[in-house]
Parts: C-alpha cells; structure tokens; sequence
C-alpha cells in the first residue's frame, strides 16, 4: 500500500477536455481557434492545455433559466 496521496489531476490535453465537456476534438480547436474557451498555450510550442476548474466555470457561465428562476429571481 502506498503512503503517497493521490494528486486530483488539474490540467487537460485537447482530447480529456473534449470528453471532459462532450465535445469533438475538432470542435475544441474551433473554440481555442476563436478564442471561445479558456486555454493555455505551453510556451514555444503549439500545445495547448485546460484547466478543469477554468472549464467547469466557462461551462457555468452558460446556464440558462428555467422559466421558474426567470420569473421568481432568487434575492442574493
């Protein structure tokens, strides 16, 4: 048994952030093309990564009302 603690991965590549968000690779390079996600570009080279945090919040960020919240807003 192993006493080192699993580390929760942080960073994708384009395929594990197209699966992450259920989309085609072709349709991440769109967005990276169009500057439509969040990505970063490795330095000197023409990778790219994600951030899973910085995907789930570009994912939240789209949510649309039901007609239940449109009509009865919450008080924050």
């Amino acid at each position: 048994m192993s006493s080192e603690t699993a580390v929760p991965k942080q960073w994708l590549n384009v395929s594990e952030a197209a699966a992450h968000i259920g989309v085609t690779k072709n349709t991440i390079y769109a967005y990276v093309s169009k500057r439509r996600i969040p990505f970063y570009k490795i330095p000197k080279s023409q990778l790219v990564k994600f951030k899973i945090s910085d995907l789930n919040e570009w994912l939240e960020s789209g949510k649309v009302e039901t007609i239940d919240e449109y009509l009865n807003p919450k008080e924050e």
